[in-house]
């Protein structure tokens, strides 16, 4: 096994690099529920045209308070683009998001050497990771507050209980649900674990509700503040969502889907991580990090609105998870050599294909990074619709106003190539099995234009809509083409 340093070394290198290449989102939550409302909160975004959730009342203001905080505070260092700012907040979260580890490496039990060994080797190999801790989501920076409580949690165990570990364990717990309601399924498991373990003692008990007591009060502050007037978001989220059943409405699906979702998306990583816990249940069935994932899984799998980010904010388990119930599988050195290997060829190709470029690509933040309305910049070809309308809530990254050339076929974008005076950019967002697919990028390659940046690189398209999802796939890509005599 690698020394721990340069596990942290790559760990921390891999973050970087993903927060810098991995622009955009991977969820339109992540940037309308977040950015934007922070943006609307500095006044550069109006509220009238922000997403239904605020006129619903539903989206907790504390985390775009902070961003906005953030912001704010760039901007006295005289970065003011949207571009800039997202940047930061991306490197701010991957950063956080490994002090979290480090915090939870610390204080998690039996932490010889090997289980650092491994918890630090997984965190630094495990391909997602450097993606999913680049979001500014509040699946993120729940996860990220959640990994930091149960720290504390594990040090509280370790320590007897200490109360003021206790309340300040409570108290993460509580703004990981203020950030994130869904927080409170794993909070079940949490408190089920602290009652069984300290076979109710209300007083140690008390000291964990309390801290959480106190977080919500920070929590309805700031949603006085972002809304204007006193809410109780998470009691209108369970309203508008459960009751009056608004989330049924957005991708339903059966109560396996999860299941499916860990087969699709690298399945033998996620085989894996079903195989430690699993273990780890068997060894220690009161681990509060075990029964936190169980109830937060189980409860999730009740819910008919199913995605796989939901289940991000507990992503930062796994190394945990590894580190105790695999760790003693690297007792001899050649054996501990093919298994890293293994796992490196596992996951490496993978952290290049989703880390190394753009998230859930959107163009704006390239189109905002290169000038758009610079004197003798390049025109821009585009087969969308790309320029916010008044009513868009899409503000943040403050594009131009350049008008947009628009072509529809092949043959519209070789014509609108032919006819630029000098070098153009050209937009193309197309889904993959679209018939016009052939005839755009004959007519990129007829001009010899060049890929500047995509979501996917295009040699892997082919083989990646063979997959059961690769009829959701969109080339989604910039050209730069350069002016041809006619």
């Amino acid at each position: 096994m690698p020394k721990l340093s340069l596990l942290i070394l790559l760990a921390l290198v891999t973050h970087v690099l993903a927060a810098i290449f991995s622009v955009g989102y991977h969820h339109p939550d992540e940037h309308y529920q977040i950015l934007e409302f922070a943006n609307a909160f500095l006044g550069r975004t109006p509220y009238e045209v922000l997403p239904w959730e605020y006129a619903a009342q539903i989206r907790p203001w504390l985390q775009p308070l902070l961003m906005a905080g953030l912001f704010r505070g760039l901007e006295f260092f005289g970065l003011s683009s949207g571009v800039d700012w997202a940047l930061f907040s991306r490197v701010l979260y991957a950063a956080l998001n490994l002090f979290s580890l480090h915090a939870l490496s610390q204080a998690m039990p039996n932490p010889t050497k090997a289980c650092k060994s491994v918890f630090w080797f997984t965190a630094a190999t495990l391909w997602f990771f450097p993606y999913v801790h680049s979001r500014t989501s509040a699946e993120n920076l729940s996860g990220i507050l959640f990994t930091f409580a149960l720290a504390k949690e594990f040090a509280a165990i370790r320590d007897n209980s200490q109360n003021a570990i206790s309340l300040k364990s409570g108290f993460l717990f509580g703004l990981s649900f203020v950030v994130r309601p869904q927080m409170a399924l794993a909070g079940l498991g949490i408190g089920l674990a602290r009652l069984i373990q300290d076979r109710i003692d209300w007083k140690k008990f008390s000291f964990l509700a309390l801290g959480f007591c106190c977080a919500a009060v920070v929590g309805v502050v700031a949603d006085r503040i972002g809304y204007g007037s006193w809410v109780l978001t998470p009691l209108r989220y369970f309203d508008v969502n459960l009751v009056q059943g608004v989330a049924a409405t957005f991708n339903p699906y059966p109560w396996y889907q999860y299941f499916v979702w860990l087969l699709e998306l690298h399945p033998v990583v996620n085989l894996c991580i079903l195989a430690a816990c699993i273990l780890l249940f068997r060894r220690n069935k009161t681990d509060p990090s075990i029964l936190a994932a169980t109830t937060f899984f189980l409860l999730h799998m009740l819910l008919t609105n199913k995605e796989y980010r939901f289940l991000f904010p507990l992503v930062n388990l796994v190394p945990l998870w590894f580190a105790q119930a695999f760790s003693d599988c690297l007792r001899t050195k050649q054996h501990s050599r093919s298994l890293i290997f293994g796992w490196i060829a596992l996951n490496f190709p993978a952290f290049f294909v989703s880390s190394l470029r753009a998230s859930a690509f959107k163009v704006w933040p390239y189109v905002a990074a290169h000038s758009l309305d610079a004197p003798g910049a390049p025109d821009w070809i585009s087969n969308l619709n790309f320029r916010p309308d008044p009513t868009s809530s899409f503000r943040f990254y403050d594009v131009p106003g350049k008008p947009l050339i628009p072509y529809g076929t092949g043959e519209d974008l070789r014509m609108s190539i032919k006819s630029q005076n000098g070098p153009s950019y050209v937009m193309v967002d197309i889904p993959y099995f679209d018939p016009a697919r052939e005839g755009i990028l004959e007519a990129l390659e007829a001009n010899e234009c060049k890929e500047k940046t995509s979501a996917i690189p295009p040699l892997l398209l082919r083989p990646l809509a063979k997959l059961p999802f690769g009829k959701k796939l969109h080339l989604q890509s910039v050209y730069f083409c350069k002016s041809l005599s006619n």
